[in-house]
């Protein structure tokens, strides 16, 4: 029902089949009022629509009888999926509606529903906590009746729990097991509100006990500010009856905020109304025209942003693009820093790797795949160290190898020493200088006081716990002169590079991998017009090639030495027997046929295809997480790049 295609972390492209076609995500459903057609349906479609939205409960009221048989398409107007809210709003708003559970859910699919909706408990934000956990225990009450009589309809099961993370966590445990579709409901009144940061404690108290495959939909998310943050936060669908709403309120909606009608002489966008229209002639347009005129820019803004949120999914840029939009409000700031507080989580789905790492600001230095950068160092490197000598170059710039490697080899003649950088990513190992982030970021000249407090703080923390026998810090010849005298001569030290690829090895796939990878005859063979290093042999076998962030691609003969030495599932992706015939041969390994994966890996983390004897059938990277193996049907989990058969990987 679910597959997954591309991803940037928790954010991702996906597909989701329906009996009237398949959806990709992000995706943004418009709300159809069934008693009021601003804009008609087809026309939503080549805006941009792939599915819509309609309250059944309005329709039950407005229709009745009339729609059973599976007209709704029809009564729509559109012949994509559609997906149906229950009441449980206007449950909120007006306090009671004059329906069941199962009267509605009984509708839903008689109507020809492709998703239709639980008569959910809407949990207050104000909700003592007695009371959420009734409507928590009733609509998990609700969503097992209801599964009874679903049918071949996907149930949309909510998420309730109000501001209490331990109700939201059951209720994600319970309903996951029930339900098809999920979700995050009871969370209009925070975004009316500008309460970011508290929406996105409910929103990631249920995301992370939700399992991977479940299609997640943000109920009422229909302002294009909030987008980017809740697809960070792992959501899929929107709905947005925003659009319509607003424009009946001569408010005109921008990616960052919504502007009153009046304020505007020139409009600030290039959608087909705003080119065609000025401000002035909105406003003396007859009311019904203009409100039409303002929901279809709206509209165009909302699609806009979802494609503006999906191209940086495809580059893995979605935290700079969040942080950039963050800039635009205040409220929207703290919801990111409160993001921030799940750092760990967000750890396990963020990539490895990357093209570039573009600093916005100091908040930009504690993303996710900041914060394991700087733990793989205290654990892969500094822990690991028991020399006599730590060299502190000045930080500046990078390239930071190019600077100072002349003077690292002409030290290494002296003494076996290490050598590091102070950067805003931490103390910075002079061999590491290449890798991501660190070493493809693109950094102000001047950092402001943030950052360097940021560096400073953990410079502080290396002082503190490092086992060197000497530290000093490069002052250019005089450093040299002076290291003479201090040091005791070194014996026989290996040639730099070759150190560079055994750090990368340890920091990559774990410490003992350089040694066990770089341990026989080494040639490193680098670019004739970059210098960069290209490939590694051993013993005349290719078994390494440099990426472009600074890591490491495995041959086959590099992974067979791996797995040798770490024990399974370390590295592994451990396949069934029939799908290990065509990895062999090339094929990318599908999520369905994956036994067990190593839980560490994470997305583009190299990694072995295996049987369940231990035998090498391909390498490549991780798509799915082991937890997200473990729960997808359809799709790849690893993008094979190289197998034993010889065959470069193919879909």
């Amino acid at each position: 029902m679910f597959e997954l295609k591309e991803r940037s972390g928790l954010a991702r492209i996906c597909v989701l089949k329906t009996k009237h076609g398949s959806v990709e995500t992000p995706a943004l459903m418009p709300v159809i009022n069934p008693n009021r057609e601003l804009i008609p349906p087809r026309e939503m479609r080549q805006i941009g629509a792939q599915i819509v939205i309609t309250n059944a409960y309005i329709l039950k009221k407005s229709f009745g009888e009339t729609v059973k048989g599976k007209k709704l398409h029809q009564l729509i107007g559109f012949d994509g999926p559609i997906m149906t809210d229950s009441g449980t709003f206007q449950s909120h708003v007006y306090g009671d509606v004059e329906t069941t559970n199962l009267e509605i859910v009984d509708y839903q699919r008689e109507i020809g529903s492709d998703i239709g909706t639980i008569l959910d408990e809407f949990v207050e934000p104000d909700d003592p906590f007695e009371v959420a956990i009734r409507k928590v225990e009733e609509t998990l009450r609700r969503a097992r009746e209801a599964r009874e009589i679903a049918g071949e309809m996907l149930l949309s099961t909510p998420v309730q729990g109000g501001l209490y993370p331990e109700l939201r966590k059951l209720c994600a445990r319970e309903i996951s097991m029930i339900g098809d579709f999920f979700p995050i409901g009871g969370i209009v009144p925070l975004m009316e509100n500008y309460r970011f940061g508290d929406l996105v404690d409910a929103g990631m108290s249920a995301r992370i006990h939700l399992p991977a495959s479940a299609p997640v939909h943000f109920f009422g998310a229909g302002h294009p500010m909030v987008f980017g943050l809740a697809c960070l936060m792992g959501a899929d669908f929107f709905d947005s009856a925003s659009y319509a709403k607003y424009a009946t309120d001569n408010r005109y909606m921008t990616p960052t905020a919504t502007l009153h009608l009046e304020e505007l002489e020139e409009l600030p966008c290039e959608c087909p109304v705003c080119n065609s229209t000025t401000g002035k002639e909105l406003r003396e347009m007859e009311a019904t025209e203009r409100a039409r005129k303002i929901a279809l820019h709206n509209l165009h803004v909302c699609f806009a942003e979802i494609r503006r949120v999906k191209c940086a999914i495809r580059s893995n840029e979605l935290w700079e693009y969040v942080e950039e939009r963050a800039l635009a409000h205040p409220k929207l700031q703290e919801g990111l820093l409160r993001l921030l507080r799940y750092r760990k989580f967000f750890e396990r789905y963020e990539a490895i790797g990357g093209k570039s790492f573009f600093y916005r600001h100091a908040v930009s230095l504690h993303r996710p795949a900041v914060s394991r950068f700087r733990r793989r160092l205290f654990e892969r490197f500094f822990n690991q160290r028991k020399k006599q000598l730590l060299v502190v170059f000045p930080g500046r710039q990078p390239p930071y190898l190019d600077r100072w490697r002349a003077n690292a080899e002409k030290i290494l003649k002296l003494a076996d020493a290490d050598f590091i950088v102070p950067t805003p990513f931490g103390p910075l190992p002079l061999e590491l200088s290449l890798v991501y982030p660190a070493g493809v970021a693109v950094l102000p000249a001047h950092p402001d006081r943030d950052t360097e407090a940021i560096r400073n703080a953990w410079m502080l923390k290396l002082a503190h716990s490092h086992q060197y026998g000497l530290a000093v810090y490069w002052e250019g010849e005089e450093t040299l002169k002076a290291l003479q005298m201090l040091v005791e001569r070194a014996e026989e030290t290996e040639e730099f590079l070759v150190r560079l690829v055994k750090r990368v090895c340890d920091f990559q796939f774990g410490v003992g991998a350089g040694e066990v990878l770089c341990g026989g005859n080494i040639e490193i063979v680098c670019s004739k017009n970059t210098g960069r290093i290209r490939n590694i042999l051993r013993d005349g076998k290719h078994i390494l090639s440099m990426r472009n962030d600074g890591f490491l691609n495995l041959k086959i003969e590099g992974a067979k030495l791996l797995v040798g030495h770490f024990r399974r599932p370390k590295m592994r992706c451990i396949v069934s027997g029939d799908s290990f015939e065509f990895n062999a041969k090339g094929k990318n390994v599908f999520a369905k046929f994956v036994v067990e994966m190593d839980p560490d890996l994470v997305p583009e983390d190299e990694v072995i295809v295996v049987n369940e004897a231990d035998e090498v059938a391909a390498i490549g990277k991780v798509l799915l997480t082991a937890g997200e193996a473990r729960y997808f049907k359809q799709g790849i989990a690893v993008r094979v790049r190289e197998s034993v058969g010889g065959k470069d990987g193919e879909d």
